[in-house]
């Protein structure tokens, strides 16, 4: 038996939209980030057992800005998928505020990050 709920139009829903409007759009934004670091890990570790010196700047790039900005772009269309799920047209969020004062932040953060990964994982390597 499945459980529904009514958005404010009336009509009913299953609890998968539920699920989604319960995580925000930054929880969903998180969530899914999870295999994109994955893959920057990936990269470092290849770049590292194959020592390819082209592959060095490209994961620069990649980990520093392109990934950041793939955060945010599942983050801007987590709220077009809220609205769609809950049939709201229209509607409007204060994403540009956050988006400006965090994606620094949030660039120079995921760049250390990376960074300090890759230190551990050339010690382990030349170990």
């Amino acid at each position: 038996m499945k459980r529904y709920f009514r958005n404010k139009n009336g009509k009913k829903n299953n609890y998968s939209f539920k699920s989604i409007t319960v995580f925000e759009p930054i929880g969903i934004s998180f969530i899914l980030y999870i295999p994109l670091f994955y893959i920057q890990i990936r990269l470092i570790k290849s770049y590292y057992s194959n020592n390819l010196d082209k592959l060095k700047y490209i994961m620069i790039l990649l980990s520093g800005l392109f990934f950041p900005i793939l955060f945010y772009v599942i983050y801007f269309n987590s709220y077009n998928l809220i609205d769609y799920s809950l049939d709201q047209k229209n509607s409007r969020h204060g994403y540009i505020f956050f988006f400006a004062f965090t994606f620094p932040f949030f660039m120079t953060l995921n760049g250390l990050i990376m960074w300090l990964i890759s230190k551990r994982i050339h010690k382990k390597l030349i170990a």
